[in-house]
């Protein structure tokens, strides 16, 4: 989202001609660089980590407040979401997180779905694998 305008004017051209869009975000931007794209993106798909903004500045270099404040705003259009947790053994695996991601996306209106991606970090680097489980 850091080219808005390039986004928006490739999903402008694809939505012309059909052809489904959709976003993959981490929603941290400022809400105002989403709006502009907002009326020409299908479904957008974006990580909700950690709930806890300590934790998640832990573990990502940065608050998760404007992340949080973007998922209401979403919530508050038409536009249809995914919400995806990346599962960390030691980060954020248990049951407490869970939990706080699972009573925070509980009071979403319009979420199509929250999925877990657990993180698998044991594996030799020349296999590629994904794993994708939805819930």
């Amino acid at each position: 989202m850091l080219q808005q305008e390039f986004v928006k004017e490739t999903f402008m051209l694809f939505r012309q001609a059909g052809i489904h869009t959709a976003l993959e975000t981490n929603l941290s931007l400022p809400w105002k660089k989403y709006e502009m794209v907002l009326p020409f993106v299908d479904l957008i798909m974006a990580d909700i980590k950690i709930m806890e903004n300590d934790l998640h500045i832990k573990w990502t270099g940065s608050t998760n407040k404007r992340v949080i404040q973007n998922i209401l705003a979403l919530d508050k259009t038409d536009k249809q979401y995914i919400l995806r947790t990346p599962v960390v053994p030691d980060v954020n695996a248990s049951r407490e997180q869970m939990q706080l991601i699972i009573s925070f996306v509980s009071g979403l209106k319009i979420l199509s779905g929250l999925n877990y991606c657990p993180f698998i970090h044991w594996l030799p680097q020349n296999i590629k694998i994904w794993y994708y489980q939805s819930f």
